[in-house]
């Protein structure tokens, strides 16, 4: 069976630990069905954060990624989540070309892949015009930060929804313009939908109905490396696998599935909506229909202050340690 991520000393020592269980994750994905080579994430604001990260330290891995309401890569440079707040949330008080350059400094100390492997890749960038909390600057800001890192990426924007801070949806959720759990907003436009199509070159096809008994949970826990501390890593995460690449390895010659990962906001994980996230973003019906095995892996809040991770939030200030963003 294809592994779909190669195996470095860099994984085993300094890298992000919610990004070493994303690695595992989808090793483990690759063992039990047959499945692309490469893959794509996707996420909400700080899921959306973290897809940039994730897309940026494995760009040798990655076709793309849909960022709903999160910012550039390293945008916080480990000064914590006051100075996160501060510069890369309602303001966009950044440096790209400091960003850049320390982007280029971890690439070429090996933290990171190479920045021109970037190059090809797809990203779907989406801002609702009434957000609230990461303001439609802050998510262009991802677009400055690869334009002058790299050329050759391809870019799609939607910054005209009169939505607050969600992920848009056709037919679920809050009002469009409401702040609200589950930070799902029922706004007529399915915006998994147009990320999906921005990664794989909209040749998908139409989304269908999901198969609920194609959602499975996995444990978490065998995906850790064994001297991590597992701050904020939740026992569950879910996985939706289609029909067709459940069928798929006692056929011959069968297609390989495609595989996405999906990240959820702050406030969003299993414990503090329950299914919402994993079940009604809008994945699934595309997934179904496109033989996409979709991985959701979960953080949970961990008391205390903002040095912790109180709102269950993937990390893109530095809660995890100094290494958050390889």
């Amino acid at each position: 069976m294809p592994r779909l991520l190669r195996t470095t000393t860099r994984y085993l020592s300094s890298l992000l630990l919610l990004a070493f269980l994303l690695v595992l994750l989808l090793s483990d994905a690759a063992r039990s069905y047959l499945v692309e080579e490469k893959h794509a994430v996707s996420g909400l604001s700080a899921g959306g954060f973290m897809a940039v990260q994730y897309q940026v330290a494995f760009s040798t891995e990655l076709l793309g990624a849909g960022v709903f309401a999160g910012g550039p890569y390293y945008c916080a440079e480990d000064r914590g989540a006051t100075y996160a707040i501060d510069h890369c949330m309602t303001l966009a008080n950044f440096d790209i070309n400091n960003l850049v350059s320390h982007a280029q400094q971890f690439a070429q100390s090996g933290y990171i892949d190479p920045l021109n492997a970037l190059s090809n890749h797809s990203v779907y960038l989406y801002s609702g015009a009434y957000d609230t909390i990461v303001s439609t600057a802050v998510v262009k800001g991802v677009e400055d930060f690869y334009k002058a890192a790299v050329t050759g990426m391809h870019f799609e924007t939607e910054y005209t929804i009169k939505s607050e801070h969600c992920i848009p949806t056709i037919n679920y959720g809050n009002p469009c313009y409401e702040l609200k759990s589950p930070f799902l907003g029922l706004c007529h436009y399915d915006g998994v939908g147009a990320a999906l199509s921005t990664i794989y070159g909209h040749s998908l096809q139409p989304r269908t109905s999901m198969v609920v008994n194609n959602m499975f949970n996995i444990s978490q826990a065998p995906f850790l490396p064994k001297h991590a501390d597992p701050i904020s890593v939740d026992s569950l995460a879910f996985v939706y696998v289609p029909t067709v690449c459940q069928q798929q390895l006692s056929q011959v010659n069968s297609t390989r599935c495609r595989i996405h990962v999906a990240l959820h906001g702050c406030n969003q994980g299993v414990k503090a909506v329950g299914d919402d996230f994993y079940m009604n973003a809008g994945y699934n019906e595309w997934a179904e229909a496109n033989n996409m095995i979709v991985l959701y892996p979960q953080v949970e809040a961990t008391p205390g202050n903002l040095s912790k991770n109180p709102q269950g939030c993937f990390d893109w200030w530095g809660y995890s340690g100094v290494d958050f963003a390889w």
